[in-house]
This record gives C-alpha cells, structure tokens and sequence, in this order.
C-alpha cells in the first residue's frame, strides 16, 4: 500500500520525497501497461515502483543505502537489488535478463565526484533500457540550464521529448526548483525534430500548515487531465507550452522560450511605480502595500479631471523589441558582504541590495560609488528581475546588477523601463538566476519612432501626464 504520510523519520535518513501526485503524473507519462517493465534506479523506499505497481507487476529496483533497501524490499514482492545503479554486474543483469522498457527516476542531488551528476544517472538508466523505451526523470533546473558534455553524450544517443518545469515549492520547504524530463531510449535526437516543452508548475496545490502541499481545492485531477491531453496533442498554449526543436547548446526550460507577455500592461502598472517612487522620495516607502490596500488608483476618464489632454494609449503590440545590452552597460554590485556595521543614513552612497522595497537601498555609506543616474535589477532571491531607477551614487551586492544607460536617462525614462524589465520576472527563479548574461541578451519591447529608435519623448510624457494624476490625487 502506498501510504503519502508514511511517519518513517525521513529526514534523519536524508532524503526527500517525491511528491505522491508527481509520480502518479510521472507514470501517466509513460504509458505504463502490463507490458511495462519498469525500472527505478535510484529506488529509495520504492514510492514509484509502488505506483507502478497499479500498472504492471513487472518491477525492477535499485538502491545503494541499506537502510532504504530495507524499507523498499518490505513493501514490495519484487526484484530490488542492493548497490549502485551503475555497478557493472547489476547493469549486465538487468540490461541482458530483466530487459526493462519504462523508467522512473528521481536521481540523487548534487552527489560530488565525476559521473555522479543528475545527468549521468539519467543518461546510464537510458543505457539499460531496451530500444525506444520511455525514461521520465525528475531534476533540479540547473540540469536543463547550462550546456555540458553528459548533455551532448545523452542527446547523441537518446531523444529528449519533453521538459517540464514544475511548482517551484514541489519539494516544500527544500527550495530546488524541479523538472520533468522525458526521454525515449537508443534513438539519438534529431534537433529538427520538436521537443514539447511546458510549465505544468499550477497543480492547484496549496500550502498547508504542518502538511505540506495539498490539493484541499481538489483542482489536481483536471490540472492532470489537461496537462496530459496536451502534451499527447503536442499542443501548444500561449504562456503555457511550446513545440520547437532543442539542441545540447538550449535551455530545456519553458521559462527560456515564453515571449514576455505584454497583453496585461496597463496604466495601473506605471502608476503603482510612480507611486512608489514618491513615496520613497518622501521617506514613506514601507506605506506603499498599506496605500495599495486601502484606496485605489485614478481611473483616467480623458474629461480633464485628472489631466489636460488625454493619455497616450498603451499599445506594445506595436512596438519594437530593443536589446538591453543595447541601450545599457551591465556590471554587478562590487560588495561581496553587506557591511552592516557600516551602513547609516549619512553615507554619500546607496547601498543596493535584491529588495523590493525602499528603492532596493537598505542604507547609505561611504564608499566609491559604481554609478549614478542608473537602475539596478535584481539577479538573485525571491525579488528576482525587480529594477529601480537610481538618481544618486549607487554601489551594493553581486545580487543586484547595475544598468549603466548608453543613452540620456531621465527618472521618468527610468521609471518606465523598469516596468518594462518587471514583466521579465515570470521567466526567472531561484533555479534560472536573471544573471548579467541572460540580461544583457534581454529583449525588450518599448514604443518606437518611425527610425526605429526608442521614443524617449513619448515616454517621457506618458510618465509626466501620469504623474499628475498621482499628484492631483
């Protein structure tokens, strides 16, 4: 019997498990049948092969730690076998006599030492299977992110079908940011082929206290259903999946190949900025959520209420994409340790760190500034993306990169482009850092003149006229 809060002291053994609708997903994957022979590597307590089980009665396990063999061996009548999947004997046996056609993995994290790594795991369980057998595995993010040589060696020999990012808190109160991916075995990846790749990360679970994440709306089973139907379909939904052909050199991460979604800008967006630039101006920058909360932004009626002349209107779909690296030079903040001790509100220079608050300064100090006239963005923690206009000397941490302007930056120009680089922030999380590079390669769109040049001026009054609906009001 699979039991979800099995009360086995899971931590002291030091592991994590997998998530119990995960692996009843991760099973849907593969198609499981009674033909299936199914074979988990990295057994553990053997929480797949008991899923699998519901499927088919051919069952294959492996695992190093005693401990875990002891559990899984107790709870399953099936073949498991004690000591390393890639122990040569345990591989002969099972590559020429058990013949397995499915596999379910979740490898050990961040194991030390060569051929140890998520990939390599993934890459020799694919090596056992028969032709055209199905792997799905779930990893951390940064297996999907950067290129290596186990990439390349796996996409020589096998072909990856899907890669699917998952919650970001699937593994509650772990903080790994996960993927799915799926392989079919012994038939080498054809690049022009199309690789279905997804963010499944809404399950509809919710965090419960002392109970981890539960599907209390009951919203999983249709979550499922759908995610399912569509990548059987290939089918590809805006903001959600895509079918394009991946190489060893891409990401195999959903969040790489989203265009930003400009369709939800609105006005509101610019006022909250300016709003909260004035408040920080006026040093009531921790009143910006109570304000938020308690009143509403103007509504511009065009009748002269608020403004003279009526508003530009917002129309991204018309503007043109401009890269970053083009309008901005790119450098990290130089502080490797907040110098707390001396940090006071007399210093001649902002302290920027990855805040989303008081214009991301925590404090002033004396030291040589890195820029002024600037913004700085955000490349690392849960404010990930977050930009703010600088006026004054900045400096701060390698978690904050400061965006020196090629160009004539004025506040409101800064104001408006941070809302711009804001809805950046979809694409970036604690396992896909928004680094200098990925910065510097950034599209965005901002409105354009007929040479194709930024229309500074156009900005410039949309932010003036804005600004006065926030002042009157």
């Amino acid at each position: 019997m699979f039991n979800d809060n099995f009360k086995e002291d899971f931590n002291k053994l030091g592991i994590v498990l997998t998530p119990k609708h995960i692996i009843e997903l991760m099973c849907s994957l593969s198609k499981l049948s009674s033909d299936s022979v199914v074979l988990d590597p990295c057994t553990g307590t053997g929480r797949f092969l008991i899923v699998a089980r519901e499927s088919t009665t051919n069952l294959i396990g492996i695992e190093i730690r005693e401990d875990l063999y002891a559990i899984a061996s107790d709870k399953l009548n099936t073949t498991i076998y004690l000591g390393s999947c890639f122990d040569p004997e345990i591989s002969k046996d099972i590559k020429e006599n058990k013949r397995p056609n499915v596999a379910l993995i979740n490898p050990p994290y961040s194991q030390k030492g060569k051929g140890l790594s998520e990939l390599d795991f993934i890459k020799h369980t694919l090596d056992l299977l028969q032709p055209n057998g199905v792997c799905v595995a779930i990893v951390p993010m940064s297996c999907g992110i950067k290129p290596s040589q186990v990439k390349k060696d796996l996409l020589a020999s096998h072909t990856l079908e899907a890669c699917l990012s998952m919650n970001s808190e699937l593994f509650y109160r772990v903080g790994t940011h996960t993927i799915v991916l799926v392989f079919r075995a012994h038939v080498p990846h054809d690049e022009n082929k199309p690789t279905y790749i997804a963010d499944w990360s809404d399950d509809g679970l919710v965090s419960v206290k002392n109970q981890g994440r539960q599907d209390v709306n009951n919203l999983w089973p249709a979550r499922k259903k759908q995610f399912l139907d569509d990548y059987f379909a290939k089918r590809e939904v805006k903001g959600i999946s895509v079918v394009k052909n991946l190489s060893v050199d891409d990401e195999w991460v959903i969040q790489a190949h989203l265009e930003t979604d400009y369709s939800k800008l609105t006005k509101k967006d610019f006022q909250r900025v300016l709003l909260e630039r004035m408040l920080y101006e006026l040093g009531y920058t921790n009143m910006l959520d109570y304000v938020l909360d308690k009143v509403e932004l103007p509504d511009i009626d065009f009748s002269g209420k608020l403004v003279d002349e009526p508003l530009p209107e917002l129309n991204p779909g018309e503007w043109k994409e401009f890269k970053l690296s083009d309008l901005f030079d790119f450098e990290r903040g130089k502080v490797s340790k907040i110098p707390k001790d001396d940090l006071d509100n007399n210093g001649a220079v902002n302290f920027l760190t990855c805040s989303s608050k008081n214009n991301g300064c925590i404090g002033r100090i004396d030291i040589k500034a890195q820029a002024n006239n600037c913004l700085s963005i955000a490349n690392n923690g849960v404010h990930l993306g977050t930009a703010f206009y600088q006026d004054g000397p900045v400096t701060g941490t390698a978690d904050v990169c400061i965006a020196k302007p090629k160009f004539e930056i004025s506040k409101n120009i800064g104001l408006f482009i941070s809302v711009i680089i804001h809805q950046e922030k979809p694409k970036y999380s604690y396992g896909r850092k928004f680094g200098l590079d990925k910065m510097r390669d950034t599209m965005i769109k901002l409105p354009s003149t007929p040479q194709g040049e930024p229309n500074w001026e156009w900005m410039e009054e949309y932010m003036d006229k804005l600004s006065t609906t926030i002042s009157k009001w």
